[in-house]
Formats: structure tokens, C-alpha cells, sequence
């Protein structure tokens, strides 16, 4: 009796009016995000900042004997091809050390060349700003696997499995959206599609825009009701150094350089002694990096150098790049000649 009742019940809702509009409505939006994610794969998506230097590094991987590794510090600054030896720059905009384990596990095993990796050390490093997302892009390309996301998942709570789900569709991710309508208005005016200048990796920008006011804003962003040592980046750090030591790789770190401005405003959040203390001369860590550069305020009173508050222009990164390369020169040459 009670089976019937149900059963009818539900009849009657199929039949309503209402419902059906639901179901249109579900419909009609389901083509539209469909249609939209698959002009975005087609047209745009191939040509992203992500994508080109995946593929760029996958034609090259079994070659590369230094990889800079990490977020956009590393991706604005850091030109490969000053060091002399066969070098490439996998940063990725916005990267934690979260997504920069999964995605050097992913691929070591398959770079036989590999010596050396070089890892950013900034003030924001382990700040847990970016701690409630994991971008797309990392389940994507299978760099994060179904059994990872069961660790994660212990680690993370739902979010693994939201970001997972994104990675489906993720022009429903408000900055891919974003980037999309913006393509779409180029295309439409018949204007080129932006496509940023790369070479091994490293992201070529031009001109310099920084500011007080926009240090102060990049600050907040990063720091304000923010851990500023989160204990999961530090665990995936961590996990990086020895996922390196497992694969007789180095570790070398960087603090690289940031403008006056945003150096005497994160006084206000952090300072580089603290982590200093905290990562760098900590034992957990320090019996696994094998060489540590700190050029954090080196341009401080250099503003043309800088993009904008914490990343170089092209001057800054060719400037710094070759800095970096003949202070590493012999360690370098020590590591990468020895066989």
C-alpha cells in the first residue's frame, strides 16, 4: 500500500507543470556549460600559460638535468637558459608545495637526468591562504591520483573531492570563466588571442607597475586571518625534500627578490629570520637542502626591475638569473658533471 502511494505521489510530481520547467531549465543550462567547456578545450585551453609548458616539458623531461620548481616567483624570475646546462623553469602560478609534490612525483621517475631541484622560499611560502583550494589542473593531468585523494581527503575534508569534481568541467571555475570571456572578445574582434611569451617555462613579462598601495593590498591577500606556517604545506615540503633525497636529487632553495614596498609592509605579518629559523635552520628540513641563496632585498630600492610587488620584469629576471647562476656556478658544475 505504501509502495502505491509513493508511486503516485511521484507521478504527480513528474506531471506538474513546475517540474517540468526544472527540468528544462536543468537541460537548457547543462548544453550551455557543455557547450562552453568544450569551445574553451578547442579554442583556448591549448594555448594556456599551464598547458604549453606541460607540453613543453614533457618533449624535453628525459633531458632536463635542473628543474625550478614552485609558484610564481620561481615562473616570473627564473630564466632556465642562463645556468648552462639543460634547465627548465615548471613553476605554475599560484602553486602550493601541496601541488609541486604531486606534480615532481608524477614525473621523476621518468628524468633520469634530473640533478638538481630548486625550490622558492617567499614570505607567503606556507601561509595558508591558498590552503582551501587545489586547482584544477593537478587532478586534472593525473598528477594527483585516486589514491592520493583518499589521503587528502583525510587531510582536506570535502574540498579534494569539490576541486576533483572541477576538474571535470572547470569553466565553472570563476578565473577560467574569466579568461574565456576574454578570449571569446578577442576572437570576436578579431584580435589575437593574449598569448604570453615562454621559453623553457619562464614567463616573460614587461614594464613595471609597483606601487605602495598595491603592496599593501598583495599583503592582506596573502596574510590577513592567514596561519603564516601552515602545517600542511610544511608536511608537503618536507615531502619534497625527501622525495628528491629518494631520488638523489638536490634541493637548492631561493628567496627571491621583492620590491621596497612589500618589504617593508610584511614586516607588519612575517619576517625573513623567522623563516629563516623556522625552515631553513630547522633539522627536519636543513639535513636536506643543499644550498640556500637569500636574495630577498637585493633590489629593494630598484622598483624598474619589478613587474610588480613580488615578481621582476624581464630585466629583473635576466638580471637575477645570471646573479643566481654564477653564485651557484660550482656546486652546479659539481653535481650536474659528476657521473
Amino acid at each position: 500500500m505504501t509502495n502505491s502511494k509513493d508511486a503516485f505521489a511521484l507521478t504527480y510530481i513528474v506531471r506538474q507543470t513546475w517540474f517540468k520547467a526544472v527540468c528544462v531549465a536543468f537541460l537548457v543550462v547543462f548544453i550551455v556549460v557543455f557547450s562552453l567547456e568544450l569551445a574553451d578545450r578547442v579554442l583556448f585551453r591549448p594555448e594556456s600559460i599551464f598547458v604549453r609548458g606541460v607540453r613543453d616539458f614533457e618533449k624535453q623531461k628525459s633531458e632536463i638535468k635542473i628543474l625550478f620548481s614552485g609558484q610564481s616567483d620561481i615562473q616570473y624570475d627564473i630564466i632556465p637558459d642562463e645556468f648552462g646546462y639543460r634547465a627548465y623553469n615548471f613553476a605554475g602560478g599560484g602553486e602550493s608545495f601541496l601541488e609541486t609534490y604531486y606534480k615532481l612525483k608524477y614525473y621523476i621517475n621518468n628524468m633520469p637526468k634530473l640533478k638538481i631541484v630548486v625550490l622558492p622560499l617567499a614570505l607567503p611560502s606556507f601561509s595558508s591562504f591558498r590552503a582551501n583550494a587545489i586547482q584544477w589542473e593537478y587532478f586534472a593531468y593525473g598528477y594527483i591520483k585516486y589514491n592520493d585523494i583518499i589521503e587528502l581527503y583525510k587531510l582536506k575534508g570535502l574540498m579534494v573531492i569539490r576541486d576533483k569534481l572541477l576538474s571535470f568541467c572547470p569553466i565553472i571555475d570563476r578565473m577560467t570563466m574569466i579568461n574565456f570571456l576574454h578570449n571569446v572578445k578577442n576572437l570576436v574582434k578579431r584580435q589575437p588571442i593574449d598569448k604570453a611569451e615562454m621559453y623553457n617555462g619562464y614567463l616573460k613579462n614587461v614594464g613595471s607597475y609597483v606601487s605602495e598601495e598595491g603592496a599593501i593590498i598583495r599583503l592582506q591577500r596573502q596574510f590577513d586571518g592567514h596561519n603564516i606556517l601552515d602545517d600542511d604545506f610544511l608536511l608537503y615540503f618536507e615531502k619534497i625534500l625527501k622525495l628528491c633525497k629518494d631520488n638523489n636529487v638536490k634541493v637548492f632553495i631561493l628567496s627571491l627578490p621583492v620590491s621596497g614596498y612589500y618589504l617593508e609592509h610584511s614586516k607588519k605579518y612575517i619576517n625573513k629570520d623567522l623563516l629563516y629559523r623556522k625552515v631553513i635552520d630547522n633539522p627536519i628540513y636543513s639535513k636536506y637542502i643543499y644550498k640556500y641563496l637569500d636574495l630577498l632585498d637585493i633590489y629593494a630600492k630598484d622598483d624598474d626591475l619589478f613587474l610588480n610587488q613580488d615578481h621582476l620584469n624581464d630585466k629583473g629576471a635576466l638580471k637575477i638569473s645570471r646573479l643566481i647562476a654564477a653564485e651557484w656556478s660550482k656546486p652546479i658544475q659539481e653535481i650536474v658533471d659528476d657521473r
